[in-house]
């Protein structure tokens, strides 16, 4: 039985072109789909600092936004240059036959990783 579909976690930049160098090999042997996700943290307030109105500190929120923002960027370059060096198609994987060959598509949400 062919693999048809790959799912590759994209959580730092350091593993993210391995990851998908790895599942490149996999899917030129099955003519499979790559699907990249990364999974966006949500802000975790320290448990030492005391907010008197309640939440998160503004700043916290923003730094923490902007860094996130950041990651999910570079971890996208990421995607986008390791689809475009390995001339990999990138469409959703609902519009993805066998006889077009390898294909990759990439994903965003938010949520707990662990």
């Amino acid at each position: 039985m062919a693999i048809k579909s790959i799912f590759i976690p994209f959580f730092e930049e350091k593993s993210a072109g391995t990851a998908f160098a790895s599942a490149k090999v996999l899917a030129d042997q099955n003519k499979a789909h790559i699907s990249a996700l990364h999974v966006r943290s949500r802000p975790i307030p320290p448990t030492n600092v005391y907010f008197p109105l309640g939440g998160v500190s503004t700043d916290f929120a923003e730094a923490f936004q902007n860094a996130e923002d950041a990651l999910a960027a570079a971890l996208q370059d990421v995607f986008v240059k390791s689809c475009e060096e390995n001339a990999i198609r990138v469409a959703d994987m609902a519009e993805c036959h066998d006889e077009q060959g390898v294909s990759a598509s990439w994903r965003e949400c938010e949520g707990d990783i662990l």
